[in-house]
């Protein structure tokens, strides 16, 4: 599990300006929870030595942004290493 939280900007960038969502300061940060889980698998089980498969998916379980933002969804990743 893993949880962050980022407060509002602080001071002024005179190149950082307009209408859009992203220039305003207090749409930024909030509060986002998520959980991950993943397996590590020996390659000697598909008869292949010296490989690793690694797999690894999450998805946030609490999210309560500042603004307008867009929130995060489920993400996923997968790895095969081979060893010499």
């Amino acid at each position: 599990m893993c949880g962050t939280t980022q407060g509002h900007i602080d001071g002024f960038d005179p190149q950082i300006n307009g209408a859009a969502v992203p220039t305003n300061p207090d749409f930024y940060g909030g509060q986002r929870v998520e959980l991950f889980g993943g397996a590590s698998i020996s390659g000697e089980l598909i008869g292949i030595q010296n490989a690793l498969i690694l797999v690894e998916a999450g998805a946030p379980v609490y999210q309560n942004l500042n603004g307008p933002q867009i929130q995060k969804n489920w993400q996923a990743a997968a790895r095969l290493a081979f060893k010499f």
